[in-house]
């Protein structure tokens, strides 16, 4: 990627990488990773090579308890919640904004990043007039479970030596959860005039069964295009390989462009 900087924010410097894109006014992108993920993992390079060879600038950056910054909390994903999660989204929205003056802005974000994304985009924080989300989660299937988060929120220490994604559980991120966004419904129709793209590959996304009904039903102020994949019986990402995921990517890009008149 084309340069390294640090973006001042009132929790912290936020570690991103941005570069320019293909002519001026061509439109920008900014990506998101999932929980426990980072930007230089090399699938995070192969994305930004997609996006750059469309002719995007952009930008990515680790979130709060991601990877590597200035803040004491980085790599400390036990710090890590939506609520700041959708705060460094605007944060970098905006710089990538400033930086590059794109005609037209693209929001990208998987899993956690994803759900992060959707909550910035209805609470106003960023405008994007395209969104490509991976698996977001919106927490309304949680509901039945409310006690049992905070119960295994307590051993969230214990379970992230198992997989560091189960640091999910902390006590922070459940209480941001369960007080902010647990109990809010989260619909297309509230994207009014924005593009969606959707993968489709996780019992953890908006896009399963009944809820993905509602989407498809609550689209018509927003264009919704679904890509269907496979997932395991425990629900969890069924492994593909790195080209499955290149290809898939390509056509959500594609998707973008189509959308944006490009």
């Amino acid at each position: 990627m084309d340069s390294f900087e640090k973006i001042d924010t009132p929790r912290g410097t936020i570690c991103a990488k941005t570069w320019e894109g293909a002519g001026k006014g061509r439109p920008a992108v900014v990506i998101a990773h999932g929980f426990a993920s980072h930007i230089d993992k090399p699938g995070m390079g192969r994305l930004v090579d997609l996006f750059k060879s469309s002719g995007f600038g952009g930008g990515c950056f680790n979130f709060h308890g991601h990877g590597k910054g200035e803040s004491k909390s980085y790599g400390r994903l036990e710090k890590s919640t939506i609520s700041l999660g959708v705060q460094d989204i605007c944060d970098v929205w905006g710089y990538v904004k400033r930086k590059l003056r794109p005609e037209k802005m693209v929001f990208y974000g998987s899993s956690f990043g994803a759900s992060c994304g959707l909550w910035a985009a209805l609470r106003g924080g960023i405008s994007p007039d395209f969104m490509i989300l991976h698996a977001p989660v919106t927490y309304q299937r949680m509901k039945p479970y409310k006690g049992l988060l905070k119960v295994f929120s307590h051993l969230a220490p214990l379970f992230s030596k198992i997989s560091p994604k189960l640091a999910a559980l902390n006590p922070h991120m459940v209480g941001d959860v369960t007080a902010s966004y647990l109990d809010t419904p989260v619909m297309a129709k509230d994207l009014q005039g924005c593009g969606v793209f959707m993968f489709t590959d996780s019992q953890d996304a908006v896009s399963q069964g009944k809820e993905l009904a509602k989407w498809r039903k609550g689209a018509k102020d927003c264009q919704l295009a679904v890509f269907e994949g496979p997932h395991n019986k425990l629900g969890h990402y069924a492994q593909k390989p790195k080209e499955i995921h290149d290809i898939r990517n390509s056509v959500a890009i594609m998707a973008a462009l189509s959308h944006l008149g490009r």
